[in-house]
């Protein structure tokens, strides 16, 4: 720690300081109980006691661990200890003569001054802050500054820099635990003191709620049926009293709106945020147990992901022995840490693989480049696991080690296949779906592939239907619409509807066919899932001829339903019909009234367009929204469909089901994606700067070193190849800089969230460069009459708006005085802030792409680093809103930033 104080022999006996402030600063130092009883044993003392008193105060002085400056307002230094010598690595005479600023990072220094000359007598104030080594290394440490009454001022320092690393691990570590969740198709939980602390969005939907409705709601077991609670509850208290590590097994699960479903339940013990708490997994096997059980011991994906958490990290030397790895490692191969740490080198490699393993660690050792091998671990059991592994050669502890990591190749080709759209997903899903399910060549419709489900349906084995074609499955009259459809490229999931089949005995089914092209093994097929619906439409038929038994049926159901007959007169709905209708058309359902007469006049052909299809057999299929008084949408999901008996057209079922729920959904997913496309972005501009911006400052320092180190290099050249190096230390410092405020605006945003007023925001921001401002006369005009503030950061929205109004000033029309309007405006639950200048704007068609890049500039006359509108975007999407630009060159630009309204005003 670092100390700036009054010097202790004039502050003392002057009587400038109290014992009390001396007893404050002295017990950080551990010393405080001594120095108290002197004070309070204070006398007048003769020269000889004075001279060793204050020796004994400068052995305490000198001899504490914690770091000492003395210093004076104007921020001259008076003394230091040997502590803060080690610390900083100067002698005491370089410090004294320095200023007490040379000391700390210029950069921090402008967004944080040094606030000591503003206390006030024995205010105490404290921050942290990095300092610089002679070295040019940095240390972070935690500041603690006072002011005396002599108008000299001291502080304690505490050394954070391992802290601060420590914090920043757990940070990544947290972020990907979270990617990975979100991410992932099973259901991630969290519970401590019997509520839920986090939970995944698809332990959210397993349920039916969202993730706000769990945490820190309701009780764990809630979601559990009530006649199996008690062993929920049983798992959870074995785990927190020690008797069980991690738990499996299955119970029922309760739905929000009542209904049950089995889920497969998985749980560790851990620590969460200090204390005990559980983390686990839980499967939604409903489906499965209906359609097979064998299907849940084929598939455990869940149990392995939660007991085996993704990467294996290890360190070994080079002789290949390991000395520092993660569970994850012991958990895969079963091995102890005790026979690790014994084990002969690369042992848990299978033989076969060891002598190329070892090569490639000695080439490693050479070149220092990253190198890959796909190898197998062994177990403890003699079993082996094939695995993806990753080294790179570095510098660990004074010896040249490997740092590795390796990854089980089975486990993460079920994660991409769970990720994206990839052969072995569509594989998984093709041959496990209890649905039909064909592949078909693109080029001549053969099919190459066809799960059980299919064969079962239409009677013949897997090896015959692998030498047919699509044709053979349909009957002569459907094979033209076949041709003219698979011509089509359908790369979304395509409904084609019912369609007839044949099967092997000459018996037709009816199906409803889904398609969708992909790649397959490098080949372009057709996907086609063909679901059985025959058995629905004779029961549909059922239904047309039950009419009285239907109306009750239709009354007890959430879809509306309308039934007509074969000349579209209404022959009976149900309530949720008719309240549709009053609804959302302001008409009125009547029995035997034609379909045509419910609809307006510039409807009517579209409609008969429907009935002509309906009448040979076609259904259809449509979604619809309707505004609604309070401005927000009701959607519907509106399907007809046919009723054929023996190929006799008998009438038409409208269902209209509302779908408002799912569509809100929807919008919020394509937010999510929205949000990970921007995420994807900006890791891959961050990427960049490591990869160039870094490599290339370091390059030249490295090849410079290796010139100076030439002792024949004449004097000149030395001192060129210095300043030449000092650039490239400048430039990789400025890069670090860059990379250091990019991430410190995505720590940022756990602030505490307060309303923020927009005028006194403006005001504030205009107060700050009013010198600019004044300079350029330049012009700023608020308007926020309807909405004048909103919940926020109060940090990211001053930074957006100082970054914009600093980049309309800098980009400027010459010969025009600077104009810049700033207006609110309310929509729904969204505020809207409009941002308009008039400078010399951006040509969209030729820079539209690069807007909110990383170091993107677009005007090399004015100064810049391209890190503005960069910083701009993202405090706009970590506070949940979204940026647009208009702009077009020498017509000024315009900004509409989006965000999410989170107050009452």
């Amino acid at each position: 720690m670092v100390v700036i104080m009054a010097d202790f022999r004039n502050l003392i006996w002057l009587g400038m300081i109290s014992p009390l402030d001396l007893f404050i600063f002295i017990a950080g130092l551990g010393i405080g109980v001594l120095l108290v009883s002197l004070f309070f044993r204070r006398k007048p003392k003769a020269a000889d006691e004075i001279r060793e008193e204050e020796s004994l105060y400068r052995q305490l002085f000198e001899q504490v661990s914690d770091s000492i400056i003395i210093g004076d307002l104007d921020g001259s230094i008076r003394d230091v200890n040997a502590s803060l010598c080690a610390l900083l690595g100067y002698s005491r005479s370089e410090i004294l003569s320095a200023h007490i600023s040379s000391f700390f990072d210029p950069e921090n220094m402008k967004l944080d001054p040094l606030k000591y000359t503003s206390l006030t007598t024995g205010e105490h104030i404290s921050n942290e802050r990095p300092m610089r080594r002679k070295d040019g290394s940095v240390v972070w440490v935690d500041v603690n500054v006072k002011k005396s009454t002599e108008n000299r001022i001291f502080a304690i320092v505490r050394d954070i820099t391992e802290r601060k690393r420590i914090e920043a691990e757990l940070l990544e570590s947290e972020s990907k635990f979270r990617d990975l969740a979100e991410k992932s198709m099973v259901g991630f939980y969290i519970t401590q003191d019997g509520k839920y602390q986090y939970v995944n969005r698809r332990f959210a939907e397993i349920f039916g709620y969202t993730p706000q409705e769990l945490i820190n709601s309701l009780p764990v077991e809630n979601v559990i049926a009530e006649e199996d609670r008690h062993i929920t509850l049983e798992n959870i208290q074995a785990r927190l009293d020690g008797l069980k590590d991690s738990v499996h097994y299955e119970v029922r699960g309760c739905r929000k709106d009542g209904s049950e479903n089995v889920i497969e339940i998985f749980g560790n013990t851990t620590q969460y945020r200090g204390r005990p708490a559980i983390i686990g997994s839980v499967l939604d096997i409903t489906d499965k147990k209906q359609a097979e059980q064998m299907l849940i011991r084929e598939k455990t994906l869940s149990e392995t992901i939660i007991r085996t958490l993704p990467g294996i990290f290890m360190i070994r030397n080079m002789e290949g022995g390991l000395f520092k790895w993660n569970e994850n490692f012991e958990q895969i191969t079963g091995w102890s840490p005790e026979e690790i740490i014994y084990s002969l080198p690369y042992s848990f490699i299978i033989p076969k693989d060891r002598e190329r393993v070892k090569a490639i660690v000695q080439d490693l050792h050479q070149s220092g480049i990253v190198a890959s091998i796909e190898t197998e671990f062994i177990r403890t059991d003699g079993s082996t696991v094939p695995v993806y592994m990753t080294g790179t050669s570095f510098t660990w502890e004074g010896q040249q080690c490997v740092m590795a990591s390796a990854i089980d190749v089975t486990r993460r080709r079920q994660a991409e296949q769970e990720l994206s759209l990839s052969e072995q997903k569509y594989k998984l899903l093709f041959d496990s779906n209890p649905l039909p399910m064909f592949m078909a060549s693109r080029e001549d419709m053969l099919i190459v592939g066809a799960n059980d489900a299919a064969c079962a349906l239409y009677g013949y084995t897997k090896d015959e239907l692998l030498n047919m074609t699509l044709k053979d499955l349909k009957p002569e009259e459907d094979i033209g619409l076949l041709i003219e459809n698979f011509n089509k490229d359908m790369f979304q999931p395509v409904d084609l509807g019912i369609r007839k089949h044949k099967k092997k005995d000459g018996s037709f089914v009816f199906v409803h066919v889904l398609v969708q092209d992909i790649n397959y093994g490098g080949q372009a097929v057709r996907l086609t899932l063909s679901n059985d619906i025959t058995q629905r439409l004779k029961n549909e038929e059922e239904i047309v001829r039950s009419r009285a038994n239907l109306h009750s049926i239709l009354n007890i159901t959430d879809v509306g339903y309308v039934l007509f007959n074969k000349d579209f007169e209404s022959v009976t709905f149900n309530q949720v019909a008719v309240d549709f209708g009053k609804r959302e058309f302001k008409i009125t359902l009547e029995k035997d009234k034609n379909i045509l007469s419910y609809v307006s006049s510039n409807r009517t052909g579209r409609l008969e367009t429907i009935i002509s299809e309906l009448r040979q057999g076609k259904p259809s299929e449509f979604e619809r929204s309707y505004e609604q008084p309070d401005g927000s949408r009701n959607w519907y999901q509106i399907k007809l469909f046919p009723v054929i008996d023996s190929n006799t057209f008998l009438g038409v079922v409208i269902s209209i089901e509302d779908i408002s729920r799912r569509k809100v959904d929807e919008i919020h997913r394509e937010k999510i994606s929205a949000d990970l496309m921007h995420r994807n972005q900006d890791l891959e501009q961050f990427t960049y700067i490591v990869s160039h911006n870094l490599r290339a400052p370091v390059a030249n320092i490295l090849g410079i070193c290796n010139i100076l180190k030439n002792d024949n290099l004449q004097h000149d050249a030395r001192l060129n190849f210095e300043r030449i190096l000092t650039v490239s230390v400048e430039q990789l410092d400025s890069v670090i800089r860059d990379l250091n405020d990019i991430l410190q605006a995505s720590r940022e945003v756990t602030e505490r969230k307060i309303f923020i007023d927009f005028e006194e925001l403006i005001i504030g921001i205009k107060s700050s460069i009013q010198n600019l401002i004044d300079e350029h006369s330049v012009q700023i005009f608020t308007d926020f009459k309807e909405i004048n503030g909103t919940v926020s950061l109060r940090t990211y929205l001053h930074s957006i708006f100082y970054n914009l109004i600093n980049n309309s000033i800098k980009f400027r029309k010459p010969g025009l005085t600077p104009a810049i309007s700033i207006s609110s405006h309310l929509n729904g639950k969204t505020v809207i802030l409009n941002y308009k200048d008039n400078g010399i704007g951006i040509d969209l068609e030729k820079h539209g792409n690069e807007i909110f890049g990383l170091y993107n500039r677009f005007h090399s006359q004015v100064p810049g680093k391209g890190m503005g509108l960069y910083m701009v975007r993202t405090q706009v999407q970590l506070l949940g809103g979204n940026i647009r630009i208009n702009s077009s060159p020498g017509e000024g630009t315009e900004f509409t930033i989006e965000l999410p309204d989170s107050s009452a005003v």
